[in-house]
Formats: C-alpha cells, structure tokens, sequence
C-alpha cells in the first residue's frame, strides 16, 4: 500500500472530549509507539467495522509516530506527526477531498503503563461538530471511556516517491499511462476532449517528423555523393603525381641532329 510523508495529526491543547492533550502526552506518543507493540489502524468516523468488506474497514496502518515542536499563530506548540500506510481508498478520498481531517484516539494509560499511547487514527468530515456534543457521538467507538479523541486536523496525503531504475522517459510514460487509465465515468467527456487534442497534436507532429525524415534522407544521400567524388578526386590526384615523378625520374635520351646541307653547303634545313 502507499506510504505517506510524516504529516501532523495533533497539538498539545484541546480535544474533541473538550479535555486537554498535555505536552507530555504529545512526548509520550512519540516516544512509546512501536507498531510491533500496538499497531494503530485507521478508521472511518472512528467506526471499527467487523466484517473486511464493510464500508467501516480499516483504511490503512501508522507506521511511525514522532514529537516535533511546531510554531502556530506565533505560539510554540508540541506536535505529533505520523508516517501512514494507506489503502487506494484512503488516496481516492483524500483526492476527491472527502474525509480529508485526522482526529488521533488517545490511550492515556496504556496497558496499564502509566503512559499515553497512538491507540488509532480516525478520518472525518466534521471537525465543526466536534467538541462537547462529539463525545456523545464517539463515546460508543471507544475502546476504553477514558481514550481521548482530538480536535479534527485537516491531512494532506502526501505520498513519498518510490524509488526505481527506470529512466525518466519510461516513469513519465509509466504515470501518463496510469493517470489515463485511472480517468473516471464522470471525466468522460473531458477525457474525450483531451484524447482527440492529443491525437491531433500527434498527427501534426508525425507529419513534421515525416518531412524531416526525407530531408534527412536527401542530406545524407547528398553527403555520400561528395564523399564519394572527393575520394575519386584524390585518387586521380595521386596517379597524377606518380606518373609525373616517374616520367622526371626518366633520362634524357634525345641527341641534337646536325643541320642538313645541299651539295653546294648550304644548310638547306634545321630540323
């Protein structure tokens, strides 16, 4: 199930039973909670139904609990945050902004330790109805009459980012396929919408790509052809160069002829 990022449930100060949550209470939790003890699950409305396919099934699990001190409205407080493993429900939820308050149930004598304990986390829409009239309304989900539930908090369920060793190419793919798969009956016609622009943006694209491609094709095909003559250019170069070093290399054979006279002596030609 997703795991969130440690977010704040609850502050030293009111609670829903119109009691007080001591900042020890707030140091205790944060110190003694250890799943492996007691682990707190998370509930609708604080509502623990029995059978798993009831619609007050557990929606996750906390996995950890520390104190932090927290500054509010220019007060320094004692805060609880906690780490959740949540179900695809509980996301669902949060996304939709339904149930989106925590309200932390509080043992403050934990199996008879004389210390507070994370007993469960309950998930609400009403943080307005909650105060004096709330604990007749939650007095029947107690474990024990003496647990204390807190004043609602409005939650963010942050998820942390799996890591893994795809590359980004394929984890952008991977979240682009899952957030189009994920699109519900009532994102239809938007969805649709969203569909043909990409299609279009897509066609466009191709022919663009398909243009380029056959430039491409030219460029390289033009490419080769001047590779291919200034090789031929270079190896007529070089057959030149060797005929002309052999025929310099040659000696000179040729002897000059006398010039040709008549019977009278006189030269009747020079060549």
């Amino acid at each position: 199930m997703p795991l969130t990022k440690f977010f704040r449930v609850a502050v030293e100060g009111a609670t829903a039973d119109n009691r007080e949550i001591s900042r020890s209470d707030i140091e205790q939790m944060g110190k003694n909670y250890n799943r492996d003890k007691y682990g707190a699950r998370i509930w609708l409305e604080h509502i623990r139904g029995i059978l798993p396919d009831s619609q007050f099934k557990a929606l996750g699990d906390v996995i950890e609990a520390k104190s932090e001190e927290v500054e509010i409205a220019g007060e320094k407080k004692l805060a609880l945050f906690v780490k959740l493993d949540v179900t695809e429900e509980l996301v669902e939820f949060n996304k939709k902004r339904q149930k989106i308050y925590t309200s932390i149930e509080i043992q403050p004598n934990f199996a008879k330790s004389g210390e507070a304990y994370l007993f469960g986390l309950g998930v609400t829409d009403s943080p307005s109805s909650l105060g004096t009239e709330a604990l007749k309304l939650f007095s029947s989900r107690k474990q024990q009459t003496e647990n204390i539930f807190t004043v609602a908090e409005e939650t963010v369920i942050e998820l942390e980012i799996e890591q893994t060793t795809e590359g980004l190419g394929a984890q952008l793919f991977n979240k682009v396929k899952d957030l189009l798969t994920k699109k519900t009956a009532s994102d239809t016609e938007n969805f649709t919408g969203v569909s043909k622009a990409v299609e279009e943006i897509a066609i466009s694209q191709k022919s663009t790509l398909d243009q380029f491609a056959t430039q491409q094709s030219t460029i390289d095909s033009l490419n080769t052809s001047i590779k291919k003559l200034t090789e031929e250019s270079a190896a007529d170069r070089k057959a030149f160069t060797e005929f002309k070093a052999q025929m310099d290399s040659q000696p000179n054979n040729q002897h000059s002829r006398k010039p040709a006279t008549g019977g009278d002596g006189t030269v009747a030609t020079d060549c």
